[in-house]
């Protein structure tokens, strides 16, 4: 699905897409990276982690008005556009990788979404993936 889509400075289009579905299994940051890097190569982009940045502009870019400087935001129509695109939602009460620093996950409740969590073990939890393309 795309989520979102920007243009640079030398106005060149680029966005960033997110999978349907998550990886088949819940893994540490590590093996996530690996997972969401290994999909199909589509020329010109990325398959990557989405960090935590790219998180709040899927959220933004569906329509949830909040700012980019939120670390905990309603994800309710980011599931419902995951939905409409045939994917599926993120369920509550799940944890989600991001690739950014200090080994930052995403723990989703019934309705919000909190940014700010890190792993105290390195990244060595198991939590669930879900790849972006970023182009």
């Amino acid at each position: 699905m795309i989520a979102y889509v920007y243009r640079d400075d030398s106005d060149n289009i680029h966005g960033l897409a997110i999978a349907l579905e998550d990886e088949n299994t819940t893994m540490n940051q590590t093996a996530a990276a690996t997972a969401a890097s290994g999909h199909i190569s589509v020329m010109g982009a990325t398959w990557r982690l989405p960090s935590i940045d790219d998180w709040k502009k899927m959220f933004k870019g569906c329509g949830n008005g909040a700012s980019l400087n939120e670390t905990r935001v309603n994800y309710t129509c980011f599931n419902a556009k995951l939905v409409s695109a045939g994917g599926t939602a993120i369920l509550a009460g799940t944890q989600y990788w991001s690739s950014s620093e200090n080994f930052t996950y995403l723990s989703f409740d019934g309705t919000q979404v909190n940014m700010s969590n890190t792993d105290v073990n390195e990244g060595v939890s198991s939590n669930h993936v879900r790849a972006c393309l970023a182009f």
